[in-house]
């Protein structure tokens, strides 16, 4: 794919998460996503603990209120189970952080680059 690895990442991979990590030291302002693609992913909290650190990497380097931060997610809340959800839900609420629930990923547009389309929109 093209701009795999350049502005599309993954982090359950050492090559995915040594690129990201290297991005995000030049990213200073924008839209940072992290959309779950695809079920089962290896660890369900793991997108919950990205967006959270990713919180506050840029509030220790001032960039905070200059990145906005999305959680896109085909569940139907932050996380899998209800309550933990309900309550994670909240948290990132707090932090500013956007979450898009029950969005099922149909297709990324390398052209426009950050344009995703769900298959709701079919």
């Amino acid at each position: 794919m093209e701009g795999w690895q350049k502005i599309a990442f993954d982090f359950y991979t050492l090559e995915g998460a040594v690129n990201l990590c290297r991005a995000l030291r030049d990213f200073k302002s924008g839209k940072l996503v992290l959309n779950i693609a695809e079920f089962s992913f290896k660890c369900p909290v793991a997108p919950l603990e990205f967006v959270y650190l990713a919180d506050a990497y840029f509030t220790e380097r001032g960039l905070r209120d200059n990145v906005d931060i999305h959680l896109v997610t085909p569940l139907p809340g932050a996380f899998t189970k209800p309550k933990a959800s309900a309550f994670f839900s909240q948290l990132i609420e707090n932090k500013n952080i956007k979450v898009t629930a029950s969005y099922d990923l149909a297709e990324v547009d390398r052209q426009k680059k950050n344009y995703f389309r769900s298959r709701r929109e079919d």
